[in-house]
């Protein structure tokens, strides 16, 4: 198996979030993050497909600084009954910000007709253009993995068991 031998999920984004998480992420174990660390990501639609099918997104959990940059662009509303609800929405630019911070590379990602989707670069980088072929509810999944690290953790931890 090549170096990055785990593949780690997320839970389902859920519309409605109080202060940015769901039920379900504050439930989840919680452990230290490496910033640096490459961890390979299967998007939930895709988890149900054979392993060889799967799509793997490799994505690096961003640093408190990069984090706190990227929350200054996005737009919180207080929503149901008496506004007690908080909702969290990442701007395009944010989410888009996010990828190409936080994504470096893909593998099994492929066009309909089969073609492998190229994992461009610019100078070590990804650009803007890189994520072209990637659908907008994938990339907001994805944005929120690699923004918040909900799911990658949880998953960690059962491995290291």
């Amino acid at each position: 198996m090549g170096e990055h031998d785990e593949y780690y999920v997320a839970e389902e984004i859920d519309a409605e979030e109080k202060n940015g998480t769901t039920k379900e992420d504050d439930e989840e174990v919680l452990c230290a993050i490496d910033p640096a660390q490459v961890h390979d990501y299967v998007p939930k639609r895709y988890r149900n497909l054979p392993t060889e099918k799967q799509p793997v997104f490799q994505v690096k959990i961003l640093s408190a600084r990069e984090a706190a940059e990227l929350e200054n662009n996005s737009v919180s509303a207080h929503t149901g009954t008496n506004n007690k609800q908080v909702m969290r929405v990442m701007a395009g630019t944010t989410v888009l910000k996010a990828l190409v911070k936080g994504c470096v590379g893909w593998k099994n990602w492929k066009y309909s007709n089969g073609e492998e989707a190229k994992f461009r670069d610019n100078a070590g980088k990804p650009s803007d253009k890189t994520f072209d072929c990637v659908p907008n509810v994938i990339r907001a999944e994805l944005a929120k993995v690699i923004t918040t690290g909900l799911g990658l953790t949880e998953q960690a931890a059962k491995n290291s068991d």
